[in-house]
């Protein structure tokens, strides 16, 4: 008779797999919440790195693949902060450059402003000079022609 040696055995309920979630057929666990034995951290304004907590698993090969997995989100993760401070840094730096770029040339106009503004008073000067010696000229005529 073929067709009892076909048939299936049932495998046992009790071979069930405990590292598997529940939704893939592993044993219910209860749903204990342990302490949080960590206080709450305090921002810093260093620059910080992300460090994930790692977390154990049973299974050797998917307790290695999570834990480098993670490692390589951190890595990617500091990486990517690195690079925005760089482009940070970067921006500053550009801004300074135009910045100084722009005193600069305030610093050339205002001495440029300067060197107009004293010709301007030394020409005046001049001409007020020039103007009292006429004034001064014209009251020694008129006196020469009084006396």
């Amino acid at each position: 008779k073929k067709s009892a040696s076909i048939e299936k055995k049932p495998e046992p309920p009790e071979k069930k797999d405990d590292d598997l979630p529940e939704w893939l057929g592993g044993a219910k666990k209860p749903a204990e919440k342990p302490p949080d034995p960590k206080p709450p951290q305090q921002l810093s304004k260093e620059p910080s790195t992300y460090q994930p907590e790692l977390k154990s698993f049973s299974n050797p090969d998917i307790s290695q693949l999570t834990e480098v997995q993670l490692e390589q989100q951190a890595s990617l993760l500091t990486l990517q902060q690195q690079q925005h401070e760089l482009r940070t840094a970067t921006v500053l730096s550009q801004q300074t450059e135009q910045l100084q770029s722009i005193i600069d040339r305030q610093k050339h106009q205002l001495s440029e402003q300067e060197r107009i503004f004293h010709e301007l008073v030394r020409k005046q000067v001049s001409r007020q000079s020039a103007l009292d010696m006429e004034i001064k000229l014209q009251q020694a005529k008129i006196d020469h022609y009084i006396q």
